[in-house]
């Protein structure tokens, strides 16, 4: 992409070969302070003039050449603007903190050379539909690669949109990851979303629990005369089963028991029941 730096130095033609009448131009700078440079017939100095300050990268500014016929000043040559995007981010990750109300925010930048910052969105219940649909998050700086939400309600379901811009303003179509925070177990103590789960509609059922960090931990299914069913390792204080059996074939419909293990120690001395259908 270009980035619009480059001068041309012009001393000899004449005024009316240099500037058009009712032409614009345009440029935008690193520091979001948009100007453009001119050169002085009078005193063969060169001077900035007309120079706009902004406080976002999402405007362009735009100079009229009406006004420098009269002034005695020749705009250098500019180079067209630029209108395409920086790619987006890649290897984008959510991570649930310790503390079940916090995330940080992992990814990859594009190598574009004119990436000029990083747009977070966030959202609750469902994903950003545009760069503005959401709580906005601006990151002026382009080696930043990730980014800590802290505070965040309980038991609730954020949804994060990356977009990366430029220094022309333009935007990235944007990548989506989600999670949830915690709920507020005690711990060593989980729950279920869904106490049953229907095979025939693709369910899975969701474990959360509450744990030290780094605890091993991971959560047995049983059938109700004892036999073990299934054990799934968790991570990242979730676990998750699809309903199916050491062989990962789907088991029978009814009703089955879960133990959760931490450090290979079982911790609830009362087998929540759980139900498949299919």
């Amino acid at each position: 992409m270009l980035k619009i730096i480059l001068i041309f130095l012009i001393f000899a033609l004449p005024l009316q070969a240099q500037i058009m009448t009712n032409s614009t131009y345009k440029i935008t700078s690193d520091t979001f302070d948009c100007s453009i440079i001119y050169f002085s017939s009078s005193n063969g100095n060169y001077q900035m003039t007309h120079s706009v300050g902004q406080t976002t990268p999402m405007k362009d500014c735009s100079f009229s050449t009406n006004l420098l016929l009269q002034s005695g000043y020749l705009p250098l040559p500019l180079l067209p603007l630029d209108t395409t995007p920086p790619g987006n981010v890649t290897e984008l990750a959510v991570v649930l903190e310790e503390s079940g109300t916090s995330f940080t925010l992992n990814w990859k930048n594009p190598i574009d050379s004119d990436l000029a910052g990083i747009r977070i969105v966030r959202k609750i219940g469902s994903a950003p539909a545009s760069t503005n649909d959401g709580l906005v998050i601006i990151i002026n700086n382009n080696s930043t690669v990730t980014y800590k939400d802290t505070g965040l309600e309980r038991g609730t379901h954020y949804y994060y949109r990356i977009y990366n811009f430029d220094y022309n303003g333009n935007i990235s179509s944007g990548v989506t990851a989600d999670a949830e925070t915690l709920s507020g177990l005690g711990k060593n103590k989980f729950k279920v979303k869904k106490s049953a789960i229907n095979l025939n509609n693709g369910d899975v059922m969701e474990f959360e629990y509450n744990a030290e960090p780094g605890a091993e931990v991971y959560f047995e299914i049983y059938t109700i005369t004892g036999t073990l069913v299934k054990k799934i390792i968790a991570q990242e204080y979730r676990g998750y089963w699809q309903g199916n059996n050491k062989k990962d074939k789907d088991v029978a419909s009814g009703f089955y028991f879960v133990m959760m293990r931490v450090n290979g120690r079982i911790v609830n001395k009362k087998p929540l029941k759980i139900g498949v259908i299919r």
